[in-house]
């Protein structure tokens, strides 16, 4: 099971980092493993290079799933389980980041979710990172 944070870089962090994202993620594995001592100046940094999601813009993006098999909706917590290609996926939707939690190390949500611009996704445990829009021409399996 493969834990994925997705987080909405603003425009001026992204022009910097577009060509560099391993800057980005060293910033944002920084953060993620900050102590408590830290908190301020990480979450001053956060807010410098995030963006907020709106819930409702995700679920607007996501709403042709509700008709599939397997797909369940609760409050900001998204569930998909589509048991002919063995995906489970959970995307819990938070106000400044996102995490998809999936047994797929290509989920269905980035399908949908690569409508959204300037996505960058960590996944701190195995020190992966991708700009989202950069897998658009790969085939989601």
């Amino acid at each position: 099971m493969r834990t994925f944070h997705i987080f909405k870089i603003n425009r001026e962090f992204t022009r910097l980092t577009r060509h560099v994202p391993y800057n980005l993620y060293m910033a944002l594995n920084g953060i993620y493993k900050s102590s408590v001592k830290d908190v301020y100046a990480a979450y001053s940094l956060f807010d410098s290079m995030n963006e907020i999601f709106k819930k409702d813009e995700i679920k607007t993006i996501l709403k042709d799933m509700y008709s599939l098999d397997g797909y369940q909706n609760y409050g900001s917590v998204h569930t998909y389980h589509d048991y002919y290609n063995n995906e489970s996926s959970k995307l819990i939707v938070h106000s400044s980041y996102l995490v998809l939690k999936t047994n797929k190390a290509t989920s269905s949500f980035f399908k949908k979710l690569m409508m959204i611009p300037n996505l960058f996704v960590c996944d701190f445990e195995n020190s992966d990172y991708f700009w989202l829009s950069d897998i658009k021409n790969l085939a989601l399996v």
